[in-house]
Parts: structure tokens; sequence; C-alpha cells
């Protein structure tokens, strides 16, 4: 029996689904009535925009006679109220959307259906959420939903965005690399100089230089300024001092003794560093320097501001106030191990900008830039982290803890620590048999208690190696190799 309450059609199942026996024809016919007389009662809510009571009606229909034509009234249910929505009432969008991705009478057919209008539902409250700055809730939604969805530039941009701002570094990556990979001239949104400059930032705080140089590069060809070049300049940098934060990470990340630290000073103070490099040292939780191991005399600490968009064992920050200052940034137990540089340049390299700037497309002008960076920081480098693993070593830490940096590195090829009488005590990544060098340079550089660098090839491609004297209480102690990449 059929009952009309409240406007609504009804169905008793133990009345219009009797146990008495009936065929499968009169059952499917049966079936049929009862859902051409619930889609007239649907038209009737639908026309009055009473989408809650439609789906009420909508989800019985299909649990009680589930026949393609009752489905299709579900997924137009949905396809209305999120149109409606959209149109006339944004808040219900939320409503609609976590409605029909947990309605278990939704099938996966019914929801590849409805990617449309979920699409254009989730771009609109993500849009909204982000005009609000309400990026936290912006991000939630974008993870809840985003599967469900098509992939539209749009959502690459406002998910990209939300993710950025609640520094899920990797998703905003993903969002990012999409809209510039597949860029739509047809949108106004965002200009494509603004998505790379954001990108190339992700990319600098994730320390992921070799990408953040490429897109830089980009942006210097389709806008020739010095500015530009600077920025990549900038990268580069940044990829060949990153492996000094990254050791001093692990060195210092757990409680650390006095001597330790004193070793690094000692150390570090025998370290020529390049110009640009302003100082490396300790910083305390509330941003002031503490323990300084190099000093240029212009150190100036990053903000508490620039310290909240740290993520990460590592993370390259430009000021917020002075873009050519910049830091790499590691949590440690006692604040941060910082290695501050800026963009400042040399006669030198200001010849070879000038040359870039004047056939900016020219590959060769734009490889002696990045040879010329790595030629002026290799040693530096080297010296640095030979001087960390040696106090490493010396303390007796477990030098295992630095393996992954060199199996990981984009800068680091290998090192290994030998004792005074040469002997080879820790490795990673060594073979002597990969050195295209002759014995008498690996006896020289083994025996010597001076610093020792020169280009060379490891396993076939080229190479710096640094080979720092590794001192303890003044004494000679034996050496640290460290190879580092040469493009």
């Amino acid at each position: 029996m059929l009952a009309l309450v409240g406007g609504s059609v009804l169905l008793s199942v133990r009345t219009a689904f009797a146990s008495t026996p009936a065929s499968s024809a009169s059952r499917a016919m049966m079936c049929e009535d009862f859902v051409e007389v619930q889609l007239e009662n649907l038209e009737q809510l639908l026309a009055e925009n009473n989408h809650e009571r439609a789906l009420s009606v909508a989800n019985v229909t299909v649990q009680r006679c589930r026949i393609p034509r009752s489905e299709e009234a579900l997924v137009n249910v949905y396809q209305s109220w999120l149109q409606y929505a959209q149109n006339n009432a944004t808040g219900q969008i939320a409503d609609a959307l976590a409605s029909v991705t947990s309605n278990d009478n939704v099938t996966s057919s019914n929801l590849s259906a409805l990617r449309g209008p979920i699409t254009s539902g989730l771009e609109k409250w993500v849009g909204r959420l982000v005009d609000q700055e309400s990026f936290s809730r912006a991000h939630r939604y974008c993870g809840q939903y985003r599967r469900h969805s098509d992939d539209t530039f749009r959502l690459d941009h406002l998910c990209g965005v939300s993710a950025y701002q609640t520094e899920n570094h990797d998703e905003a990556i993903a969002a990012y690399e999409s809209m510039i990979n597949d860029w739509n001239d047809d949108q106004s949104y965002v200009r494509w100089d603004e998505a790379a400059e954001e990108l190339k930032e992700l990319y600098m705080i994730t320390t992921e230089f070799d990408d953040a140089f490429d897109i830089a590069k980009r942006l210097a060809i389709r806008d020739p300024t010095p500015e530009k070049v600077l920025s990549s300049v900038i990268t580069v940098r940044g990829q060949m001092l990153a492996p000094i934060a990254h050791h001093g990470n692990i060195l210092f990340r757990g409680v650390t003794s006095d001597e330790i630290t004193s070793h690094v000073r000692s150390e570090m103070e025998r370290i020529r560093f390049p110009d640009f490099v302003a100082g490396v040292y300790l910083m305390t939780r509330d941003a002031r320097s503490d323990v300084i191991f190099y000093d240029s005399e212009t150190i100036a600490p990053p903000s508490t501001t620039d310290l909240e968009r740290l993520s990460g064992n590592v993370t390259m920050l430009q000021s917020s106030d002075d873009p050519d200052e910049a830091w790499l940034i590691s949590p440690v137990d006692a604040g941060y191990f910082v290695v501050q540089f800026q963009s400042r340049t040399s006669s030198e390299e200001n010849a070879l900008l000038e040359d870039l700037l004047a056939d900016i497309q020219n590959d060769r002008r734009w490889d002696r830039l990045v040879d010329q960076q790595l030629s002026r920081s290799y040693a530096a480098t080297g010296s640095a982290v030979g001087a960390l693993l040696g106090g490493a070593y010396l303390a007796g830490e477990p030098l295992d803890n630095f393996s992954s940096l060199f199996e990981e590195s984009t800068a680091l090829l290998y090192f290994a620590i030998q004792d005074e009488d040469g002997s080879v005590i820790h490795d990673e990544q060594f073979s002597r048999d990969n050195l295209e060098y002759e014995q008498d340079v690996w006896e020289r550089t083994t025996t010597t208690p001076a610093l020792y660098h020169h280009e060379t090839r490891y396993a076939g491609r080229r190479a710096y190696e640094v080979v720092w004297p590794n001192f303890q209480d003044d004494e000679w102690a034996g050496v640290v190799r460290v190879g580092i990449r040469n493009r």
C-alpha cells in the first residue's frame, strides 16, 4: 500500500512486497510502479529546492528498489543540490559534499557520474575558504574530496595555496608542478610568474635545489633582469652550503657536550669561507645567536616570523625584509644550527652576470655561472663537512648517522675518515678504486696535515675532493676526505 504523508510518498514494505508468492515479473512491475510514484514526488520536491527531503526520498527509493532509474534519481538529487548550493546557498556545498561521499547508497559508478558537480562545488567552496584565508579548512576539504573530483587548474591552484599556507609543502609542490606543467592561459586566477616564484620558494624551503635552479632559470629567461638571475645564484649557493646544515643537524640535534662544540668552533675558524657566507652559528629558540662558529661580522639571525616557515630537518629561507639575506636552518636540541649567506657578488661574478643577461638563453653562459659558484664554494663546504664529521668521530658519535646524507645528497658523493697511519676507519659511498688519480696524490693527501682540495674524477664523473686535516687538542689525528659533485 502507498500512503501520501506530508507531501511525500512512503512505502510499507510489508504491504508492497508482502511475502505472498509472486512471480519475478510481478515483483519487477511493482518495483517499477513504486519508483514511478517516487520520481513524481522527487520532481515536486526538487522544484521546491527541498533537497533535504528529496534526498531522504531518493535514499528510500534506492534501498527498497535498486534499479537504474532509482539510482539515476539519486544522482539527479545530488546534481540539483550541488548546483543550487553553488548558485544560491554556498554554505550548503560542504553538507552536499559530505553527504554524497559518505552515502552507502551511492555506488562508485554513481560517484563517477557526479565528478563534474563535485568538482565545481569543491572549487566554489574551497575558493571561498581561501578568499577568507581559512587555509586549514581549505586544505582539509582538498584532502577529503579531491580524489572524487576531476583534476582542474583551479583546484590545483586553490589546493596548492592552502597546502602552502599550512606548510604541507610536498602537497603544495605537487599542485604547483601540475599547474606549471599544464599551464592554462585562459584562466585569470594566477599569473605564470607568480606561480613559478612560489614553486621556486617551495623548492628552496624543502632544499630541492636542482628543481629550484631550473625554475629560477625559466623565470630569468622570461624576464631577464639582474634580480631574476641573482635568484638563480642563490639556489646554487644554497645547494652547495646545505650539506653543512645537514651535518650540523645530525651532530647537534642531541645534547652536545661543550667539548664537541669547542672543537667544531676551533676547526671552523680555520676555514676560508667565500665572502657571501655571513656566518655559521647556533641560535636559541627566540632567534638570538648563541655559539658562533664562523662570523664575517655581518651575522643577522632570522626573525621569529621567518622561523615559523621552517619545515623538516633543514629549511632554506630568504628574509621577508631583505631578499639579499638567506639562511639554511636546522632545528637542533639547543635551538637551531644556522648557515647564513647572501646574494652579494664579486666583480668577476658581475662580469659573468652581465654576459648572461646579454644572451639569457645561452646554456653555455648559464653553465659558466654555475661552475663559478661551485668552484667558489666547494672547498669551504668540504672543509666544514670534514670538521663536523671529524668532531663526531673524535667524540665517539655514531658515524652511521651521517650515511643517509651521502645516499640522498645532490651535492655530496662520499666521505672517508683516515687515521694518522692512513687507514680508512670509516667511510660512506667510498672506494679508493673509484678515485681517478695517481697513488702519489693519495699518499700525499693522506699523510700531510694540511688542507688539500682539487678537481678530479670519481667513478667516471667530474668531482671535487676536499681533504680536511683532523686535529684534536692541536695534535694531528688523520684526515677526513669528502667528495663533492661537480655538476
